[in-house]
Formats: structure tokens, sequence, C-alpha cells
């Protein structure tokens, strides 16, 4: 008996027992497990060794084109880079202590006049 003929008979065993047992009414989680089983066993060792080479081949060429993305990036740095980025920052950084500065001056002068100070030295 060949490992074909053997597995055929073995499945036609299972599939009498699943409908002994469910009244006819075959076991779904049996019918995937045994399908996935199946599946399984087709491949032979080498066909499967030849898809871990070739998944292999894909992720080292993944890697040397993101290797190329990076080195494109480091060497081109674009229009916006650390020097200008720390221009804007100051920039806006004066103008929030220059805004703030200027609303408690607004706010200490309207203080002053709503309750000035009376002098009683003279």
């Amino acid at each position: 008996m060949e490992s074909g003929e053997k597995s055929d008979d073995l499945r036609s065993k299972l599939q009498q027992k699943r409908l002994l047992a469910g009244a006819g009414i075959p076991n779904p989680l049996i019918a995937i497990s045994s399908a996935f089983h199946q599946i399984e066993s087709d491949e032979t060792v080498d066909e499967l060794r030849n898809r871990l080479k070739n998944m292999r081949k894909l992720m080292e060429e993944r890697r040397t084109v993101d290797g190329l993305d990076d080195v494109r990036r480091s060497r081109s740095p674009g229009v916006i880079d650390g020097s200008f980025l720390s221009v804007v920052f100051g920039v806006a950084l004066f103008v929030i202590i220059a805004v703030s500065l200027n609303a408690f001056y607004s706010l200490y002068s309207a203080i002053l006049k709503r309750f000035p100070m009376p002098h009683d030295e003279l």
C-alpha cells in the first residue's frame, strides 16, 4: 500500500466515524482539521525548502532596498533640516515670550489705573 492509498483509507474511516457519531451530520471542525493536514502533507520537504529559500531572498532584497532609501535620505536632507527648524522654533519662542510680556504689562497698567496708590509722604 502506498502512502496515498493509506491516507485515502484513513480518511474514509474517519468520515465513517463522523457520520456514525453525528447521526449523519459531519463535524465541521474535524473536516477542517483533516483538510488542513491534507494540504500540509501535500508539500514535500524540498518544496518547503524552496519556498523558505525564496522568502529569504525576498526579505534580503527588501532589506537592500530599504538600505538604499536610508542612504538617499541621509545624503539629501531636503528643504527642512535641523538648522531651519531651530530658527523656526526660536522665532516662535520669541513671539510667545513677547506676547506674554505685553499681556502682563497691559494687565499691570490696567490694575494701576483701577487702583491707584495714594502717596501720603508729603
